[in-house]
């Protein structure tokens, strides 16, 4: 059964006189693509901006699986193809795998929960097939991540991937902005390396073995360190990072 009724005025969604809408409700509502797995209180789908909009309520809250990406559950999830952009409305956090998955799609680093309290702003790239992946994420509002290499807290949160040559895409920069928090920890208790400051840019490369290390760190405003043989106080600081096989998926500071 389908019923059509006239709107007396333009939703804010809709484009255009020639913009369609489309809501399906459920309880909850789920929907598969491929690998990618979604469910939530209402789906929408705006056809002149090719955007999906995935809305959760109290009793069916948004929840997504990705295996590249991991799991997102948060308020609503907003995706446009045409324009290349998503935005994720929070509270809600982003899990991913322990382990990389196998396909060539853009992913951040396995094993890593980010939790934030307002939104993600993203940006996507198109590739020769067709397909989109994450080129950028912006986390804002009480951002905190947890690795098995680093803690980090700050209030806002943005990460850049770059693609790479056998295909697929990785994290290539980590800046955080604002009241920012880390705790690193090295292949051993006394490469643990603490650093709190106003803003704080991490660029990461690939190893030999192709995992996505930090190999420099750069600070401003209030930076306090601390090391297990001292630490320092200082506006700017600039430090390179050992990447070798030694220190795979570690973090330690070589010269400060």
């Amino acid at each position: 059964r389908m019923l059509v009724l006239p709107e007396a005025e333009k939703t804010a969604d809709l484009a255009g006189p020639g913009d369609v809408m489309m809501s399906m409700t459920g309880r909850p509502g789920t929907l598969k693509l491929g690998e990618d797995q979604a469910r939530a209180a209402r789906f929408d789908y705006m056809e002149q901006a090719a955007a999906v909009r995935l809305v959760g309520d109290r009793l069916h809250p948004l929840w997504i699986s990705s295996p590249p990406l991991g799991v997102i559950p948060g308020q609503s999830v907003t995706v446009s193809r045409r324009a290349g952009t998503g935005r994720i409305i929070g509270p809600g956090d982003i899990t991913t795998p322990d382990k990389p998955h196998a396909s060539n799609e853009s992913q951040l680093p396995p094993g890593m929960r980010i939790a934030f309290g307002k939104q993600v702003d993203m940006t996507f790239a198109t590739g020769a097939d067709g397909r989109q992946s994450v080129r950028s994420a912006t986390f804002d509002g009480d951002v905190r991540v947890q690795h098995p290499d680093m803690d980090l807290k700050t209030d806002r949160l943005a990460l850049t991937m770059v693609p790479l040559d056998k295909g697929g895409s990785a994290l290539s920069a980590i800046d955080a902005n604002g009241q920012v928090v880390l705790a690193a920890r090295g292949a051993s208790p006394a490469d643990k390396f603490d650093l709190s400051s106003d803003k704080m840019l991490i660029d990461l490369s690939q190893t030999a073995g192709g995992k996505t290390v930090a190999s420099r760190l750069r600070a401003s405003g209030s930076v306090v360190t601390k090391q297990a043989d001292g630490g320092m106080k200082a506006q700017f600081l600039d430090a390179r990072l050992a990447v070798g096989a030694e220190y795979e998926g570690r973090v330690r500071a070589e010269q400060m």
